[in-house]
Parts: C-alpha cells; sequence; structure tokens
C-alpha cells in the first residue's frame, strides 16, 4: 500500500509543483522562498497523504497550504527585514 501512495504522491508533484511554487510566489516575491513554501506543502501532504488524497480539490487543498506556508515564511522573515 505504501509503494501506491507514493507513485501516486509522486505523479501529484509532477503535475502541481510548479503551479504551487507559483502560487507561493505571488505571497513571498522571493523564488527561492516560494520553492520552500512548495516543498513544505508537499510534505504536509505527504504526512497527511489520507487527508490529501480524500480531498476533492486536491491543487486547492495544495495552494491553501502553500499560502499558508508562505505566510508563516513572511512573519518569520519579517522582523530581520524590518531595521
Amino acid at each position: 500500500m505504501q509503494a501506491d501512495n507514493r507513485a501516486i504522491f509522486e505523479s501529484y508533484y509532477r503535475k502541481y509543483y510548479s503551479q504551487i511554487v507559483i502560487h507561493a510566489y505571488r505571497f513571498l516575491q522571493n523564488w527561492p522562498m516560494a520553492n520552500e513554501a512548495a516543498q513544505e506543502a508537499f510534505l504536509i501532504a505527504w504526512r497527511r497523504f489520507e487527508v490529501f488524497q480524500s480531498s476533492e480539490n486536491r491543487i486547492g487543498w495544495l495552494k491553501v497550504t502553500a499560502k499558508n506556508v508562505a505566510l508563516k515564511l513572511l512573519s518569520v522573515d519579517a522582523p530581520s527585514t524590518r531595521q
């Protein structure tokens, strides 16, 4: 079963990764941070695979997760950019 889940997840990753990076970039305006947010969103999706897999709107689930990660990254990064 784990191998099946992995293959399914890998197909979602290949299909949606670039869209999730672009979505995160809209919030972060920074490509490395957008990639980090996308990676974290997919890690969360993997850890919560049953919830992610049962979602009728997987791209929406990933976009909301990536947005939340991006906003968290902004809040962590914000103090260091304030002068």
